[in-house]
């Protein structure tokens, strides 16, 4: 998500600086350091786009840390730790917040996200648990019993003899 923000966003700061020094006659009116004012400001105010492909990121963490989390395939900790991460993204929603945790959020987010890519090259997931879990689910779906009309029938008499006692 974030790539596709951040270019939709790069057109801005290209169009001020597009044409500089290419001899358009439209050009030929301004001055050099007018030409050059649009675009030293594009580069100066940063790129707002990229703060919110930075917060969709954090969202995108944060569910990723709880799925690791509740899941058995991989240790709790980097679920939480991926959940931190998470977390640093989304203080790019505050400007302010972001530029002063900027050091400390960038550098855990380092390290959790590498982290987490180590274990995943190194170790990978636990395949003995998956295994379970995928025969359990098997288990349960071929024991799953189809209702039939008479269960149907019962149902709906339960349900309609429930609403006429409320009445």
């Amino acid at each position: 998500m974030q790539p596709r923000v951040e270019t939709a966003d790069a057109v801005h700061p290209y169009a001020a600086i597009k044409d500089e020094g290419q001899g358009e006659q439209y050009l030929s009116v301004f001055k050099v350091e007018q030409l050059q004012a649009p675009a030293f400001l594009s580069c100066k105010l940063g790129s707002p786009a990229s703060n919110i492909g930075r917060v969709f990121f954090g969202f995108y963490c944060l569910l990723i840390g709880h799925l690791i989390f509740r899941s058995a395939f991989l240790p709790r900790i980097l679920g939480a730790l991926m959940a931190i991460a998470g977390l640093c993204w989304l203080t790019y929603l505050s400007p302010p917040l972001a530029t002063y945790l900027s050091p400390y959020g960038l550098a855990s987010v380092l390290l959790v996200e590498g982290f987490a890519f180590l274990w995943l090259l190194l170790f990978g997931l636990n395949e003995q648990r998956w295994k379970e879990q995928a025969n359990a689910a098997r288990a349960s779906i071929s024991t799953w019993k189809k209702p039939t009309t008479t269960d149907l029938g019962a149902l709906q008499r339960s349900v309609e003899e429930e609403t006429t006692n409320l009445l």
